[in-house]
């Protein structure tokens, strides 16, 4: 892990030298936090979130980012049990009808398994999820 940091300091620092963007493609939501302004979370070949870093370790607004986040230890704050998303991510060659994570959603409601959600604009924030609906801008 250690060298892992060294390598990913001295990217940011090139970044930062040169002035070109870096795209990381991890699960490491350590190395996330630590190294990237801005965070895109993927679900099933979809932006199931798009925040600014600090946002999204504040405010995690996609029930897949707060699984994924609560699926490995925490980089801030006292030590909690890690849990895991159930069930299995879903056949990309025939999607689930509405939105791609509701089998795996703890906060899933009936209009879920047939309304495919856009996009919902929420503070600085992106989510693609229905429980935003009313308190969101669709994009």
């Amino acid at each position: 892990m250690h060298d892992l940091h060294s390598l990913m300091s001295k990217v940011k620092e090139l970044q930062r030298t040169l002035g070109f963007a870096i795209i990381f493609v991890t699960h490491d939501m350590s190395v996330v936090s630590r190294y990237s302004d801005r965070v895109v979370v993927m679900y099933a070949g979809q932006i199931a979130e798009d925040a600014r870093t600090d946002d999204l370790f504040e405010r995690p607004l996609h029930p897949y980012t707060r699984g994924l986040m609560s699926a490995f230890p925490t980089v801030r704050g006292p030590r909690r049990e890690l849990t895991g998303i159930p069930g299995a991510p879903p056949d990309l060659a025939h999607p689930p009808a509405g939105c791609r994570f509701h089998p795996r959603c703890p906060d899933v409601m009936p209009i879920c398994h047939s309304v495919d959600p856009p996009l919902y604009r929420v503070d600085a924030s992106e989510v693609r999820c229905l429980l935003y609906t009313d308190t969101a801008e669709a994009q």
